[in-house]
């Protein structure tokens, strides 16, 4: 097995060129009443088509440059993101003339939103039929938000300008809880900040794990949920000539945490409003500042197990009129054989994208390595790229409960991932 260089990896001579940067967003959001749209997230919504909008769905794309070396990193507020989407974006970007936005360097990662369009109806994958309560692939929405996805990338990349980069975290343990009432939670909230050079904000993107489920099952409206309100109070503060990304970690376990007496809509707002006063207080310190920022993005290929889904899993599909043979079936024609982790270095920060939600053990694990193997801030980010659903560690997995359920691989996924990780880190450091 062997690793994708994707771009040059060689230490920043003295001489480097700097660090540029460019930002845009553009809706996603289809128009409910020319199609039918599902929303992903809840299988209690059995496929039933979204009734309107509640507030936009949005891709926000930061374009990265530094000599030869340019790659993308895009927020798209779905659910989860099939490898469908990033092959049609880079074949969009080729269209358009655009052909360096391809493979790790374009790094697109879902905020993991439940109340946008359902990405099962983006997968080239998704080959059910028949199904009531299934939600069936459709052509003209993948083609719609690849495009939109596309242009934001494109937007972007017209805009370059010269940044250096600070990054600073804060813990926020009232924010997130560990929904499987585990002893690993990660709930650090960490901010990166592309400056320009008269200080002010070119772009910004902020880490956290938490799922975006405070709109529930019941709700057919699009969405952006939480993460969508952080990114308008800091785009609202830093300025219109500034786009802020949501990432989401290692959130396979995480919750959003308080304010659990108010309804789903003041609910949503407060909790983003509570996120976002952290992340504008650490965009007004100064933070760690890396002066070389050097830019590189590739590629750890992970070939996968035969897939495993297990009696939770097989109950919950036939409780939506899947046969036993159907589901075996779905499972194994949607999940991949094979997939990659993404990982794509700013500085001394390395964005370490995961194509599944991983737990928050499987998070804090991917930290280390990153600090240990390769001396690099780690942020890891799930689905990215790809998606296999969720990896745990072996005792998570043997536990059972929701999450393993929708873990198709066996026990041995999230140690399989850990070690590619650390192999990638090992590959990296012998390529410089």
């Amino acid at each position: 097995m062997f690793l994708f260089a994707t771009s040059a990896l060689s230490a920043a001579p003295v001489s480097a060129p700097p660090l540029q940067c460019g930002s845009a967003e553009v809706s996603i959001t289809p128009h409910v009443k020319a199609m039918d749209v599902p929303l992903g997230g809840y299988a209690q919504r059995l496929a039933r088509p979204s009734v309107g909008v509640h507030d936009d769905v949005f891709a926000h794309a930061i374009v990265l440059k530094r000599g030869n070396t340019t790659a993308a990193i895009v927020s798209v507020d779905l659910c989860f993101l099939p490898e469908s989407i990033h092959h049609a974006v880079e074949v969009r970007l080729k269209q358009l003339g655009d052909s360096k936005f391809e493979g790790a360097h374009l790094f697109l990662a879902a905020t993991h939103t439940h109340s946008a369009p359902d990405p099962l109806a983006m997968d080239t994958r998704n080959s059910i039929v028949g199904i009531k309560g299934w939600t069936v692939f459709n052509k003209s929405l993948l083609n719609f938000t690849a495009n939109r996805i596309s242009e934001a990338v494109t937007i972007a990349a017209r805009k370059l300008e010269t940044v250096t980069v600070t990054y600073a975290s804060e813990p926020v343990p009232n924010l997130v809880r560990n929904r499987r009432h585990d002893p690993i939670s990660d709930t650090t909230l960490t901010v990166i900040n592309f400056r320009r050079r008269n200080g002010s904000s070119a772009a910004v993107i902020v880490h956290l794990a938490a799922h975006p489920t405070i709109f529930s099952g019941r709700s057919m409206l699009i969405s952006s949920d939480f993460p969508g309100v952080v990114v308008h109070d800091v785009q609202a503060k830093e300025g219109p000539s500034c786009h802020c990304l949501f990432l989401n970690g290692a959130e396979g376990d995480a919750s959003a945490a308080g304010f659990d007496n108010l309804k789903d809509d003041a609910r949503v707002v407060a909790y983003g409003n509570a996120l976002s006063a952290v992340v504008l207080q650490l965009l007004a310190k100064p933070g760690v500042i890396d002066d070389e920022a050097n830019l590189a993005a590739w590629y750890a290929p992970v070939h996968l197990p035969v897939t495993q889904p297990d009696g939770v899993f097989m109950l919950a599909a036939m409780g939506i009129g899947l046969t036993m043979d159907q589901a075996k079936h779905l499972v194994k024609t949607v999940m991949p054989s094979q997939t990659n982790i993404t990982l794509v270095q700013v500085g001394n920060v390395v964005l370490m994208g995961f194509p599944c939600e991983p737990t928050g053990a499987i998070g804090m694990a991917a930290r280390y390595i990153a600090t240990k193997s390769a001396g690099l801030h780690g942020l890891p980010v799930a689905l990215v790229n790809d998606w296999l659903a969720y990896a745990l560690t072996p005792d998570q997995y043997k536990s059972g409960r929701y999450e393993a359920g929708m873990s198709f691989y066996g026990p041995g996924l999230g140690p399989l991932l850990l070690g590619r990780l650390k192999h990638a880190f090992a590959y990296h450091a012998s390529s410089r």
